[in-house]
């Protein structure tokens, strides 16, 4: 066996990238290659003297790419993804041009604004030698031809009489060599799998272009897989149109040599080519097709059968739906167009597509296609997909196969891929197995018990992003920790009695470490579930999983309390009682919106809680404010508002209202709520029945602390002030006093200390 050495390595990487030219789709520069830094001379394999390059500059106007402002930046993803399109399209157009052998790379300089349009400047390299030179006609022409005449270069459509090399400009361009023709044939057809959008009129779009893109690769793979692949030219896709069912009608032209050996090529055989390729019109990579929508230039032959077919000879397609938990919902899954969405779906349906190949049933399986991705609780993503499969068994037996395949393939429905699942969500036409089956220690309907499970995470660094829930960290930080959560209690002693973990809020501690707050649910057994015994629960979880965990958790600091969904409505009040006040949690956001009422008096009855006229207007205060905000863009996160003061000045109010802030996609703000006001009150001018003054709405952030279901008006905190300065006021008094006792009991004292021999009186007798 021949040693391998650096010569040797460097030697078959240099014979398979064309002397280190090209390797795969990315251009090499000539003479980088060192392998243990052994390098050749350049003058091993191309000589400087007998070949020298040559620089020319292309210019040319694309039309379907409209300028956008990132277009200036080179900095910017648009621009670069842009850039190397181009690039890739030059490159690859001029190596299969008559010039290959000459030409080196091409190189995107710049975009630029024409119009609407973007205007490209190129530079492509020759080397050009003494016995082929090459020119800037030779480059124009070969450019020219091999774009249609400079019409389209890959996905981009071109200005036909943009195009310059070197200044040099043909206004008429050269036809095409004689004894090449290429004619085109008008195939149309229907895919059923592929929903029609309106971004689907604009074919600069992004959506446009993946998907015609995708539609002229699996075109290109049906005919140059068929009988007639030696004369197969090339697919475009022209349009892209609505058709029946939400379905999209496509319309492409598809080019043939017309040579010897392809002469019999006509409509009759494409179509006919294209009907055994696709399986009789059913099935084109991954898109499904309407086997009787297709036409090719107007011919077009029912597929149809004369008897009734049974359901073994169609696929039948099933609504698959899931949540993603590692995968959070943000604005820009909501956008077809955007690169998150496109890139989030193909990913999902790739790994759809594997699970299905790779399961017991992928000879019956057709293909998945992800239709929507929608937000699911805590912000995770939903997933809505349609595969299609040939007959397994009945209809309703093919349903549950399709879930247990996908549940075995899934790991009990946990992981997808790269994606965590939520493993109660599945559905397969409706079909759902509960992860969490009911025993007989649980009664039908009994409610679960909710504990608040709150930890520090200490591998967590802090980060003023971790307070914004809609921020792409907290989100996956939040993920992260209620996936975790859930692997503790179900791998700890109190599993069977565990459901899942839920409403996770993150905060900062006084130390700088991160804290975890989570709503977790157990299920109402016969067996009592306290805080204790999920305390124990957690610990045990904790050690069993510590060694896969991604946080750690301080099991020291971990506290467990007993959590109450608050009421989301106000109850009535019943006669001289006071309205039901709903109770809030740690994890709530409270705003304080004052505001002043014109067209009431304040009276005396007013300043009594307990007095009938107080109750009635705070009870209609109330329920205006939770008509308004009920019916706002706040309606999903809104619970409840309480009255808090009324004040003298007609009548001035003063109201807490409470808000969920894992049920908004975006960040609950004063202004936010300030904004949702003014619109529900015309104005901040009227709340139903209440005229308020202009100017007088103000809404401010609170922190919630501890709440008994109501707050102390301002007359009882001034009475609580003015006896606190009493008390100290008596203190004082009595202190003075107990001064002065204590200097009266030891006068007498100091003046003995003074005198100690007392006072002296003679003997002498007076007489």
């Amino acid at each position: 066996m021949e040693p391998i050495n650096r010569e040797k390595v460097y030697d078959v990487f240099s014979e398979k990238t064309d002397d280190i030219s090209s390797l795969g789709p990315h251009l090499l520069q000539s003479y980088s290659l060192y392998v243990n830094d052994y390098s050749e001379s350049p003058s091993r394999n191309a000589p400087i003297a007998t070949q020298t390059p040559v620089e020319f500059n292309v210019t040319f106007i694309v039309t379907n790419l409209p300028f956008l402002g990132l277009l200036h930046d080179k900095t910017s993803p648009l621009y670069q993804s842009a850039s190397a399109i181009i690039t890739g399209e030059l490159n690859t157009l001029l190596r299969n041009s008559e010039i290959k052998a000459q030409f080196d790379n091409c190189e995107t300089k710049s975009l630029s604004v024409l119009g609407q349009n973007t205007q490209v400047y190129a530079v492509c390299t020759f080397n050009n030698s003494a016995t082929r030179p090459i020119d800037r006609v030779t480059v124009y022409r070969q450019i020219s031809y091999n774009t249609d005449v400079i019409t389209t270069l890959g996905p981009y459509l071109l200005e036909s009489n943009s195009l310059y090399v070197d200044d040099y400009n043909e206004s008429t361009p050269p036809s095409e060599p004689i004894g090449k023709v290429i004619p085109g044939f008008n195939v149309t057809f229907i895919i059923t799998s592929l929903t029609y959008t309106a971004a689907f009129n604009d074919p600069s779009s992004l959506l446009y272009q993946s998907a015609s893109q995708s539609i002229i690769l699996k075109l290109k793979n049906t005919f140059e897989n068929s009988d007639i692949a030696s004369a197969f030219t090339d697919c475009k896709v022209i349009t892209l149109s609505a058709a029946n069912n939400q379905g999209t009608g496509v319309y492409a032209i598809c080019s043939f040599n017309n040579t010897s050996a392809a002469e019999n090529v006509d409509r009759v055989i494409v179509h006919r080519q294209f009907s055994y390729t696709t399986r009789n019109i059913t099935k084109l990579g991954q898109y499904l097709l309407d086997p009787n929508s297709l036409y090719v230039n107007g011919y077009h032959k029912s597929n149809e059968p004369k008897d009734f077919p049974n359901r073994s000879q169609f696929p039948t397609l099933f609504n698959v739906t899931f949540t993603v938990t590692n995968l959070p919902y943000v604005n820009a899954l909501h956008t077809q167009t955007s690169p998150l969405y496109q890139s989030a779906v193909l990913t999902i349906t790739h790994q759809l597509t594997t699970l299905f190949n790779n399961s017991d049933i992928t000879s019956a399986f057709i293909a998945c296609n992800t239709r929507s991705l929608s937000t699911a609780r805590m912000m995770m993503t939903k997933v809505y997909a349609l595969c299609s499969f040939n007959s397994i068994s009945t209809e309703n037996e093919d349903r549950i196969i399709i879930y247990h395949q996908f549940r075995y393939n899934t790991r009990n429905i946990t992981i997808l891929g790269a994606y965590s699942l939520d493993n109660n969500s599945l559905y397969v036409n409706d079909y759902h197995e509960s992860a969490f089956p009911l025993t007989t220690s649980q009664q039908p309907g009994q409610k679960s018990l909710c504990f608040d499970v709150s930890v520090i995470i200490t591998n967590l660094p802090f980060s003023s992003v971790l307070l914004d829930p809609t921020s792409p960290l907290y989100q996956s930080a939040s993920a992260l920790v209620i996936y975790q959560l859930n692997a503790i209690f179900r791998d700890s002693k109190i599993s069977a009695q565990f459901s899942e973990c839920t409403n996770i809020l993150l905060s900062v501690t006084n130390e700088g470490f991160v804290k975890a707050l989570a709503d977790c649910f157990f299920k109402n057994y016969s067996q009592q579930i306290d805080n204790v015994i999920v305390e124990q629960g957690f610990r045990d979880g904790t050690n069993k999983t510590s060694s896969t965990a991604t946080y750690e958790f301080n099991t020291n600091n971990v506290q467990i309390t007993g959590c109450e969904e608050a009421k989301s409505t106000i109850t009535a009040a019943a006669p001289g009682q006071p309205p039901t006040i709903a109770s809030a949690r740690q994890m709530d956001l409270a705003f304080q919106i004052n505001f002043t009422i014109v067209n009431v008096n304040f009276t005396d009855q007013l300043q009594i809680l307990k007095s009938s006229e107080y109750i009635n207007l705070t009870t209609n205060i109330i329920a205006r404010l939770q008509d308004l905000f009920t019916n706002s863009d706040l309606s999903e996160c809104y619970k409840f508002c309480n009255v808090s003061n009324l004040s003298s000045g007609s009548v001035k109010v003063s109201t807490s209202c409470y808000f969920d802030p894992f049920k908004q996609n975006t960040v609950l703000t004063s202004e936010l709520i300030e904004s949702n006001f003014d619109i529900g009150t015309n104005g901040s001018t009227q709340l139903g029945e209440f005229q308020l003054r202009s100017g007088s709405v103000i809404v401010a952030s609170k922190s919630l602390g501890p709440l008994n279901g109501s707050e102390l008006p301002y007359w009882a905190i001034i009475v609580i002030v003015l006896a606190i300065l009493l008390a100290l006021f008596l203190l004082f008094i009595l202190g003075s006093l107990i001064a002065l006792c204590v200097k009266k009991k030891f006068n007498g004292f100091y003046d003995m200390l003074q005198n100690p021999f007392g006072i002296y009186y003679s003997h002498l007798d007076g007489k």
